[in-house]
């Protein structure tokens, strides 16, 4: 790092503007839309995508003084998170001036607070140092591989190799950046330097992963992510049908390409690109959880069924496909199997927040509050703000008569997030019933 970058830091050690972190924090608290309820808080890398047949409620506009002021009194909170943050992460620059990541991950939180030109600095600060990285280590390479140090050399590669994935996250921030600025051109000037610099470490020769990945697939493949990020659809489309033509084995293209036709509601193309995958990659778990999902949506449950007892048979510690057949059995009406594999799920992921929250469902369902009760309890103890946990422990407690704390569970929920629909009507029902009582 130049003395003149070392100098620009220190002057600008972070001092957060506290009106826009309120402001920020308002903003993410008051905005509007939809909100699709589901009894199983069970979200997976595609649950999103995948609308299950639930009502979508609107947003009672009723409750904004309330919003506000919760919005207000969390913000305090915001304020000191990103304040704390931003000094502990200029602090570890001062200490090592010369990691990437760091700088990257600065630009970050001043890119999120839309200071765009200090993001910028911290942005090019990183892609300068990466580069310098592996220029040294390619050198250093070169020099091992002469004196027959291959120990060392293979140490170099994994430096370079990692700078390399910085320096893409760099070029990556950069582009959403300008995108932010509207600034179109510099958006694919950067993305194209993704593949400019993706060069760098391998003008010896092309380096070939275990995968039989060469340089120029690597290349696309990063293109094809940053593109993606910066939501260019029809350009990430374009890269990675080119790594097919020329490396049709590729997985991680297959991957990605039904990933976008799922985004865009093409399941049918979605499910015809993971199937590739799979028979490319027959032991790959998230492969046949996500042509699960895509059978699931398609209407057709025995395909998504054996293709999510598939993903178990693979890894029989996926959460998200145990949570993924669950849901699929109960909505079949199955039960009691679908309760033996949630419970297969917690003893497999004792820390999956998920899995005990769906267990409470399950539990409340069939009138069992008692039980419910104590699953979400353990659900919240994994994760304080799952909102679904707080939502599900109101009800269980509200039918086992204990009003107040059903109150306080159900304004929780609320609190954390403002669009379950039914929440407030639960929350009246509540006092109502506390009342007669």
């Amino acid at each position: 790092m130049t003395n003149s970058q070392a100098s620009f830091i220190r002057a600008r050690r972070p001092q957060l503007n506290k009106k826009m972190l309120l402001l920020s924090a308002l903003s993410v608290a008051l905005v509007g839309g939809t909100y699709t309820f589901m009894s199983f808080d069970g979200p997976t890398r595609l649950k999103s995508l995948f609308n299950q047949n639930t009502k979508v409620e609107p947003v009672k506009k009723t409750n904004s003084k309330k919003m506000l002021a919760d919005a207000k009194n969390n913000s305090a909170a915001y304020v000191k998170i990103l304040d704390q943050a931003t000094n502990d992460l200029a602090a570890q620059i001062s200490k090592s001036p010369n990691d990437p990541m760091l700088q990257n991950q600065l630009g970050l939180i001043y890119l999120s607070l839309g200071d765009y030109d200090t993001a910028e600095f911290y942005f090019k600060s990183a892609v300068s140092l990466c580069q310098e990285a592996i220029s040294a280590s390619t050198n250093n390479i070169e020099k091992s591989k002469t004196l027959g140090r291959m120990d060392e050399a293979t140490q170099e590669l994994m430096k370079a190799s990692r700078m390399s994935v910085e320096l893409s996250a760099a070029h990556s921030h950069l582009a959403r950046l300008y995108d932010l600025r509207g600034d179109r051109q510099g958006v694919i000037a950067e993305l194209d330097k993704l593949t400019s610099d993706g060069a760098l470490f391998t003008a010896s020769g092309p380096i070939r992963s275990k995968a039989g990945q060469n340089s120029k697939e690597t290349q696309l493949l990063a293109r094809a992510e940053a593109n993606m990020k910066q939501n260019r659809i029809p350009q990430a489309i374009e890269d990675y049908k080119s790594v097919l033509k020329t490396n049709p084995k590729a997985v991680v293209a297959h991957e990605k390409l039904g990933l976008i036709y799922a985004m865009s509601a093409d399941l049918p193309a979605a499910a015809s690109e993971w199937e590739e995958a799979a028979k490319l990659e027959p032991k790959s778990s998230a492969v046949q959880n996500n042509l699960g999902l895509a059978y699931q949506k398609l209407g057709q449950k025995k395909e998504a069924e054996e293709a999510f007892r598939q993903a178990l048979v693979l890894d029989p510690k996926s959460e998200e496909a145990a949570l993924n057949l669950s849901e699929l059995l109960a909505a079949g009406g199955e039960l009691k199997p679908a309760m033996e594999i949630l419970q297969e799920a917690a003893k497999n992921n004792p820390n999956s927040a998920r899995a005990y929250n769906n267990i409470g469902t399950f539990l409340s369902l069939s009138g069992n509050y008692g039980e419910a009760l104590s699953a979400y309890h353990k659900a919240l103890k994994l994760a304080p703000n799952m909102a679904s946990a707080h939502y599900g422990l109101g009800i269980a407690l509200m039918h086992s008569h204990n009003y107040q704390p059903a109150i306080k569970a159900l304004k929780q929920a609320l609190v954390l997030d403002p669009r379950i629909p039914s929440a407030e009507t639960k929350i009246e029902e509540a006092y109502r019933l506390a009342a007669r009582n």
